[in-house]
């Protein structure tokens, strides 16, 4: 559904973002993988830091955000809302 932003004023369809990075992610499970492989004894409890993380990643709330600014503040264009932001956007022009 389109969506319009309250900040830019962009109508088009929301993007969904995801909590932490990926990159992240990856960069812990690669040090992790180096930690292991020379043997060093407690890897397995360090193997909980990326685990955690994956986890958090996993279930952390996804949110919709505008495509063009990145702002959380989107409405559904069928709102009173909405309706009363695009004719102040249609004014100003």
């Amino acid at each position: 559904m389109k969506m319009i932003c309250t900040k830019c004023g962009r109508q088009d369809e929301p993007v969904t973002k995801g909590g932490g990075s990926c990159l992240l992610e990856i960069v812990l499970w690669f040090i992790f993988l180096i930690i292991a492989a020379t043997g060093f004894p407690l890897f397995s409890i360090l193997l909980l830091i990326p685990i955690a993380y994956t986890l958090s990643r996993f279930f952390i709330r996804k949110k919709d955000v505008c495509s063009a600014c990145g702002s959380e503040d989107i409405i559904p264009l069928d709102t009173p809302m909405a309706k009363k932001l695009l004719k102040d956007l249609e004014d100003d022009k």
